[in-house]
């Protein structure tokens, strides 16, 4: 029987060499860097969750962080990568909610997007750094966003439309998420702070349906849902404007064992989702 966590099926796969039209970017990586990053710009972390597919050549990991004062989110980083050319590196900043864990991902501007070509294992740790620097404005946009939607009450025909419209013709959910929804409309598994009849009641019942998601989905599903959510009840006045960070220092990076609460992510069945 495998007993390996996700972290670690991760960390073992066996990075591809490198092409003159393809640059692997090691999992590995990307987690030291993130890792060496926060602690040097002064952040902490409270918990990590790992998802692994496809034997740990596709993956992605979400970082909660200890930040700011705001009683129901925290700040959330999260990174997709895959070594079998399924999935680009992705990088987001985002939020996850205390009460729940759900995720929460702003849109085109929290969410940094590369192809594994050239310098792409370079760049996508430089380009680590820059989110990191512009990650408070992006997580006071997803408070204010929070804010207005607990000011919108729907009724449940409202809600149904919603999720139709999220399914069918955005295809942002799936027909498995769609039932999970509509088993949080009818019994939540958490309390939102508002009615179950409001508008974020309905962002958590999607989120909360996204947790078993496949690795390569994750990042865009929450990205074009917050999009979605958006455009729907114009949260967006002001966009906060991405700032570049100061050049990031050469540095050799360590690797010690993680203390952190790592969630073995590994017992969900993904493979139908390839």
């Amino acid at each position: 029987m495998d007993t390996l966590t996700a972290m670690e099926r991760l960390f073992s796969a066996p990075l591809p060499e490198k092409t003159e039209s393809y640059t692997p970017i090691a999992h590995k990586l990307i987690d030291e860097s993130t890792r060496f990053i926060l602690k040097d710009m002064g952040f902490s972390l409270s918990k990590t969750h790992y998802r692994s597919a496809a034997d740990g050549y596709i993956g992605q990991a979400e970082y909660h962080i200890n930040f700011g004062d705001d009683p129901e989110m925290g700040l959330m980083i999260a990174w997709q990568n895959s070594y079998n050319k399924m999935v680009t590196f992705k990088y987001a900043i985002g939020a996850h909610v205390m009460v729940c864990q759900n995720g929460c991902v702003y849109g085109d501007l929290g969410a940094y997007k590369r192809k594994h070509t050239g310098t792409a294992d370079t760049e996508a740790i430089e380009q680590i750094r820059n989110y990191l620097y512009n990650a408070k404005d992006i997580f006071d946009k997803l408070v204010e966003d929070r804010e207005k939607l607990k000011q919108i009450e729907l009724d449940r025909k409202r809600m149904a439309e919603l999720m139709g419209i999220m399914f069918v013709q955005k295809e942002i959910i799936t027909s498995t998420q769609i039932n999970i929804m509509k088993r949080e409309l009818e019994k939540p598994s958490f309390d939102y702070g508002v009615p179950v009849t409001n508008a974020w009641s309905l962002y958590n019942f999607a989120t909360h349906a996204f947790k078993e998601d496949s690795p390569r989905n994750w990042i865009k599903r929450h990205s074009d849902l917050h999009n979605f959510f958006n455009e729907e009840f114009q949260l967006n006045t002001e966009k906060p404007t991405f700032k570049e960070s100061a050049p990031m220092p050469t540095v050799i990076i360590e690797s010690p064992k993680p203390e952190l609460v790592v969630a073995d992510a590994t017992s969900i069945d993904w493979l139908n989702d390839f």
